[in-house]
Order: structure tokens, then sequence, then C-alpha cells
């Protein structure tokens, strides 16, 4: 069961990253959006996409890293996340964060210290996406967040 779980959450993440650079990364709000039209509870599934360097130069064991939660945005710059993160030889724990964020009048967000995305579908839905790199290792996070 678990073989197809982990695989759920790699397509939903493929889905959202195809539907995320399909979009040619517009808004559909565009000019419209400031930090009070991002509020609510939305719940989320992402993958982390971790590449440790292994070996030589240009050489990195690659891992996947489901997470998922929710997301509680307040509608003037503080979301409340609660995520639970299932990486390999990792044991599952829920942890909560507060974070500020911003909401750009493209219709993009960021969350401090953490990722940003889109907002589609009139705030319905977060396309969610990070580059991020700590030292030599690289890890990439792509997901959806739908408002529940």
């Amino acid at each position: 069961m678990k073989w197809r779980w982990t695989n759920w959450r790699r397509g939903l993440a493929l889905v959202a990253l195809l539907g995320f650079c399909s979009l040619g990364a517009q808004a559909d709000n565009i000019g419209r959006l400031e930090k009070q039209d991002l509020k609510g509870q939305f719940g989320f599934n992402l993958t982390e996409v971790r590449c440790l360097l292994s070996g030589g130069v240009g050489r990195c064991d690659v891992e996947f890293c489901p997470h998922s939660g929710t997301l509680s945005f307040d509608g003037v710059g503080t979301v409340t996340i609660y995520e639970v993160r299932q990486c390999p030889d990792e044991i599952p724990q829920g942890t909560f964060r507060t974070y500020s964020y911003s909401v750009g009048s493209d219709g993009s967000f960021g969350i401090e210290g953490w990722f940003g995305g889109l907002i589609l579908a009139q705030g319905r839905v977060l396309a969610l996406q990070a580059p991020v790199q700590v030292g030599a290792d690289v890890y990439t996070i792509y997901g959806v967040a739908v408002r529940i």
C-alpha cells in the first residue's frame, strides 16, 4: 500500500508542475490581489525532490520526500503551516510553524523562509514551488494546495 501512496503523491506533484508550466507563469487574477485576498485554510500535498551529493562532482542520490498538511492564511500577512514530512529513513512527524507571507499584484505569493507560488482559480488553488540549495545539496519542491 505504501508504494501506491508514494507514487500517488509523486504523480500529484508532477501534475502540479506541468500545470504550473502550462500556465506560462501567469495567474488568472493579475493586478487584483493583495494580502487580504489570500485568506483561509488550504490542504496541500507536495513533493520535495532532494539531490544529495555522493561520490564525485555532478553525481547525486535522488530522494523523494512527500509532505502533506494545511496552510492557514489570516489575510493580513501571517500563515500557520501544519505539515507531515515523510522522507526515507525518517520517522514522520507533524510540525506547526508560523511565517509571514506576501502577495504580488501579479498573482504570485511568497512565504518567508519556505516557498512561494501562484494563486489560481480566484484564490481556490495554489501552485507551490521552491528551489532551495542547502550547502552542496539541492532541494526542489513542487505541489498544489486547495482551499478546504
